[in-house]
């Protein structure tokens, strides 16, 4: 929504542009999307241009008609199916991240299976669940007290969400074995003497890393500098590679 206070169209593009035009070496993540600004005109753009990561964060909040009404996010359950697939069909490279809230006031049994199925169809790239608190001055805060859920089974539903998501992600990860991937350099476990690093499909501190050695043959590892890592295994949320030229 950049700039549509000052009426500018597509004024986050534009700022992508002035942005990524800097010449420097680095590269430019998307957070926080509303699904309705993900157009065809953005999509395009980070699809061209090799400063923008092929990721895009687009919390979602739940997947149900009646709760996403409640939580007047002003779409539905067929508009998030048809933007993924729009996204997916547009670029298949691009991964995709969402959040979820379970436990939202009138989240019945049944709604939440429906959620649960919605999002085993989806597949999210990375998915992050929260369970669901009042907030004063909310809306939701004001729903009838017959409407909530008990915090036990707020916390079995998310178990349920995220034991589902590993088996997801498990199986995602499995297609980056034997690509080569730009990787930035989060920190050095001395421990294991792995590197933590992360490519352009995974964001800082909530998803997962992508973990290699410093080669024998080469004396440090720059770590203000993207390093080329060949992927060779896999785990629900992390990636095992080796560095390369």
């Amino acid at each position: 929504m950049y700039g549509i206070d000052l009426k500018i169209k597509n004024g986050l593009i534009k700022l992508l542009q002035e942005i990524s035009g800097l010449k420097y070496d680095f590269k430019i993540r998307l957070m926080y999307l509303n699904p309705d600004t993900v157009n065809a005109q953005l999509l395009k753009f980070i699809s061209d241009n090799p400063k923008i990561c092929n990721y895009i964060d687009m919390p979602v909040q739940h997947t149900e008609n009646v709760i996403l009404k409640n939580m007047r996010r002003g779409y539905t359950r067929q508009d998030i199916i048809d933007k993924i697939k729009y996204i997916r069909n547009y670029n298949p490279d691009i991964a995709i991240r969402t959040v979820i809230i379970t436990g939202y006031p009138g989240e019945t049994e049944k709604i939440f299976n429906n959620m649960l199925d919605t999002l085993k169809k989806l597949k999210f790239d990375k998915l992050a669940v929260f369970p669901y608190y009042d907030e004063p001055g909310t809306y939701s805060y004001k729903l009838p007290e017959s409407t909530k859920i008990a915090d036990e089974l707020k916390g079995r539903r998310l178990d349920k969400i995220m034991r589902q998501q590993m088996a997801i992600s498990l199986k995602i990860n499995e297609k980056y074995v034997g690509r080569t991937l730009p990787v930035l350099i989060d920190g050095f476990d001395k421990k294991s003497g792995y590197y933590l690093g992360r490519s352009e499909f995974n964001a800082p501190e909530i998803d997962g890393y992508v973990f290699f050695k410093k080669p024998e043959d080469k004396k440090n590892i720059d770590i203000i500098k993207f390093s080329n890592i060949k992927v060779k295994s896999y785990s629900e949320y992390d990636l095992v590679g080796e560095c390369v030229l």
